[in-house]
């Protein structure tokens, strides 16, 4: 018989992961950069800043290193590029 509740469970797993990957972009583009609060979106391992032109121009000029802490802190997420 099909048990829902495993089916299930495996979209739990998904939406803890994007969670926890959120909450560590969020922690690293403050550490990194200073500023609290910004507003990203992650697609197919590209982090989209949304924000004004000097928030994504400040983000740019550390890409390397928003990038190389985000692996370091979560080696499961596979963002590559900063947008």
């Amino acid at each position: 018989m099909f048990n829902v509740s495993d089916y299930l469970k495996k979209f739990s797993k998904i939406a803890e992961d994007s969670a926890l990957m959120k909450e560590v972009v969020s922690k690293v583009l403050f550490e990194v950069c200073g500023t609290p609060g910004v507003a990203f979106e992650v697609k197919k391992g590209v982090l989209y800043i949304q924000g004004g032109s000097t928030l994504k121009a400040m983000m740019f000029m550390h890409k390397a290193r928003i990038i190389e802490r985000i692996k370091a802190d979560m080696p499961k997420a596979k963002i590559f590029d900063i947008r």
